[in-house]
């Protein structure tokens, strides 16, 4: 397992309850505006934390809500996931076209 850093969002109900956790890649050697170093950091968010550390150790009981790019969506990398537990979070630079779309429904 390589060296990282897993940034743990709360995210709150109206209530103040956590609801869930936005999972956050950091690591000093990526550069996530780049697409392919952030495609390979939310990779790595799914290899290390969710299957080595293992999703209850990370989020509890909660959902995890996971960044995924242009690329994790055509890939269909989401579908190898628990969708109970994940939620996908389309990145603010994904180009929306029909391609995605489709893919993201088949992943609902």
């Amino acid at each position: 397992m390589a060296d990282f850093i897993v940034g743990r969002q709360q995210i709150l109900d109206r209530h103040l309850n956590v609801y869930a956790y936005e999972l956050l890649f950091r690591n000093q050697g990526l550069d996530l505006k780049d697409k392919d170093e952030a495609t390979q950091a939310t990779n790595q968010i799914i290899t290390d934390a969710i299957i080595e550390i293992g999703i209850n150790n990370i989020v509890d009981e909660h959902k995890a809500f996971i960044n995924f790019t242009t690329q994790n969506i055509l890939e269909k990398t989401p579908l190898n996931l628990p969708k109970e537990r994940i939620v996908i979070e389309v990145l603010e630079n994904v180009r929306v076209d029909l391609r995605v779309i489709n893919n993201l429904r088949e992943m609902s």
